[in-house]
């Protein structure tokens, strides 16, 4: 059953989080992720988290608020018959509803140029918890066709980060290495999400190289 959000305790505390990407059904990875310390897994479903991609504007932003949250906050479908509701078993709908509305994180991704322009306006949408950045999709929104180290996106980056901290909102960014995770934390991020394939190529790699150092 759904209960108080481990993260959003943590952040509240104002911890910096770490996570990988997990886009492929695997439960064991899940569990070494755990054992090896992370904060959690960034699932693609079924989470206490819920990750709207290309929020543009205020008005998709409360529009996304409202699908993820119950009455009277939002309009999301109700059943109480899930494991997140204790299967109807002991917990009252009301209790798991305003829990549910309560816990549940929304991150909204920025990732275009006009999400830019409106990131004031996203950012301090009442039910917005965190701000995503798309570095790849703004690339491309900007004209630079998947260079995120172009400048102009860099710059937009920056500005996506300090308008999401004015408006008092976690920011998540993305990692591929040791290197990338210690550029997010210096920028300001409060989450840090790893691309789990690049992650693991470049660990295997490494793996092997050190690995056949010296081998004929």
């Amino acid at each position: 059953m759904i209960g108080p959000h481990r993260l959003r305790q943590r952040l509240s505390q104002e911890a910096r989080l770490f996570g990988p990407i997990l886009n492929f059904n695997s439960s064991w990875f899940v569990d070494i992720c755990g054992l090896i310390g992370f904060d959690f897994v960034f699932l693609d479903v079924g989470a206490t988290g819920i990750q709207v991609p290309h929020i543009e504007s205020a008005a998709e932003a409360e529009a996304a608020v409202a699908a993820i949250r119950y009455a009277p906050q939002g309009k999301r479908g109700l059943a109480a018959s899930t494991r997140a509701a204790g299967y109807g078993v002991d917990t009252p709908v009301p209790v798991y509803m305003d829990l549910a509305n309560r816990e549940v994180l929304f991150f909204a991704m920025i990732e275009t140029a006009r999400a830019v322009e409106q990131v004031d306006a996203i950012a301090s949408t009442e039910g917005v918890d965190a701000i995503v950045l798309g570095p790849a999709d703004l690339s491309q929104s900007l004209g630079f066709r998947g260079d995120t180290a172009a400048p102009a996106v860099q710059d937009a980056i920056s500005r996506v980060i300090t308008r999401a901290k004015a408006n008092g909102k976690w920011v998540a960014l993305n990692a591929m290495d040791v290197a990338g995770a210690r550029r997010c934390l210096e920028r300001g991020a409060d989450i840090v999400l790893i691309g789990t394939a690049g992650w693991l190529m470049r660990t295997g790699r490494n793996f092997l190289t050190e690995a056949q150092q010296g081998l004929a």
